[in-house]
């Protein structure tokens, strides 16, 4: 009856000569495993480049997203804060497009006034910008119109 060798030793004698010799020949003949890293590169290095650009272009169109949404409310507060305020469409403007900052583009502001079902006046203020993609991935649009109105009631 033959016993394992205990953990740790190498094998000796001729079997296992024989089976390592087997092993340097096989080695030989197919090439070993040299090349098996570089070519595992090659097939996964597109997919992850374009998960990251995906990425990147993801994070500055939900950064470009809540930009407008912020610069949507600072028109609207100003607009809100008095009765004079509201019909000027300059200084709407102005306080919107100071929350702007890294876009591309200026976006597009316009601002409207009514009132409510209790008599209440209110200002509408509209914030349009396009995102523009920085790399064009297949299967999304190379840019977005982005839109964000907010209503806020004008202060008696």
């Amino acid at each position: 009856m033959r016993t394992a060798a205990p953990e740790g030793t190498v094998r000796t004698g001729p079997a296992a000569r024989a089976v390592r010799a087997r092993c340097r020949g096989q080695r030989r003949l197919f090439g070993g495993n040299r090349g098996q890293s570089l070519t595992e590169l090659a097939l996964i290095l597109p997919l992850f480049l374009v998960i990251a650009l995906g990425a990147i272009d993801l994070g500055r169109f939900y950064y470009s997203y809540v930009t407008v949404t912020n610069s949507a409310r600072s028109g609207a507060a100003f607009a809100a804060q008095s009765p004079a305020n509201s019909t000027d469409l300059p200084g709407i403007t102005s306080a919107a497009l100071q929350e702007v900052s890294g876009l591309s583009a200026s976006p597009t502001v316009t601002a409207s006034t009514g009132s409510d079902a209790s008599g209440a006046t209110y200002v509408r203020v509209t914030v349009q910008h396009t995102y523009s993609t920085l790399f064009d991935l297949p299967g999304l649009p190379a840019s977005v119109d982005l839109e964000r109105t907010v209503q806020m009631r004008v202060a008696p």
